[in-house]
């Protein structure tokens, strides 16, 4: 990015940019809040994240009102946590269809950037493992080596090299089909639907391994963490889909798991306090008026 001043309309226009802030940018611009709204919601996640010993897992619901900042504030904690765990950063959106998830999309996605990141640290599932697991998905799925090879393009795909096992290539093409084919989508979920505990029993097995071969290789590290941002953009039908009616499943893989939360979803009668272990942890707007009760007309907060 270029740091001079803006001296146009459109160069001001320019530098104006509302995504999330990271990498040098997050030490540029970032402001700090705290002054004006609480931060309990970052705290208490770094709290977690301190407090657990490796082989501990835990499951992190993170959510606020659109516009407030979660994104940043999650590449924060990525940032100040990649020294204690292997962080995994996600864009739900860029990897399913976020107005149809479901909850073995997220499966998928796991076990898909795991195995990517282990490849590129130089690392390996067990081979006993991998061929376990690659079988069982060929079986279900009728997919082979050939038809795998004929649907995905290695330049395009990011997470692809050629000397991606089948597994990886396998995940980019189901992804892929449940993002662009309705139909497609039906019958994959179904597929896997029917043998959810055979899958997420072979998920974990290959997470554990992945737990051991980073520690191995990094002892400093307590594990893996994941981040699911921008499912907070779910509708709201999918959103209880998710978090009510899978919210077992959500918490079920071996790896600790942020999940950015559509915060309509602490509303609901059904209460997900009742669902998930500890609180959602919300990140507030900032703090424009200053709340008198007995007030029709409220002062402005200078400050905020």
């Amino acid at each position: 990015m270029n740091h001079q001043r803006a001296n146009t309309l459109k160069a001001a226009f320019q530098a104006c940019n509302v995504e999330p802030l990271e990498g040098a940018d997050m030490e540029r611009y970032y402001v700090d809040l705290s002054a004006v709204r609480k931060t309990s919601a970052i705290d208490s996640v770094s709290t977690i994240l301190d407090f657990q010993e490796p082989a501990d897992f835990s499951t992190i619901l993170f959510t606020g009102h659109r516009g407030c900042g979660k994104s940043t504030e999650l590449k924060r904690i990525q940032n100040q946590w990649e020294e204690q765990y292997h962080v995994i950063y996600l864009e739900v959106n860029e990897e399913t269809d976020i107005n149809d998830a479901n909850y073995t999309d997220l499966y998928l996605i796991v076990i898909k950037q795991v195995e990517f990141e282990l490849r590129k640290l130089g690392l390996k599932f067990d081979s006993q493992l991998l061929q376990n697991f690659e079988s069982w998905f060929k079986d279900i799925t009728k997919e082979t080596e050939e038809s795998v090879e004929r649907s995905v393009s290695i330049e395009g795909e990011a997470t692809l090299k050629p000397e991606a096992p089948f597994i990886a290539k396998l995940m980019v093409k189901l992804l892929a089909q449940i993002k662009g084919s309705d139909k497609q989508k039906t019958t994959i979920r179904q597929t896997l639907q029917k043998d959810l505990s055979r899958l997420k029993a072979d998920i974990n097995l290959l997470l554990g391994d992945a737990y051991v071969k980073l520690r191995k290789k990094f002892p400093e590290y307590k594990g893996l963490l994941i981040i699911f941002d921008n499912m907070d953009r779910v509708p709201p039908t999918i959103a209880e889909h998710l978090f009510f009616d899978y919210a077992a499943q959500l918490q079920e893989l071996d790896c600790t798991i942020i999940y950015t939360v559509p915060i309509s979803v602490l509303c609901s009668p059904k209460n997900p306090l009742n669902q998930f272990d500890g609180n959602p942890h919300i990140v507030p707007m900032v703090n424009i008026y200053e709340f008198e009760r007995d007030r029709c007309h409220l002062n402005y907060n200078q400050t905020g």
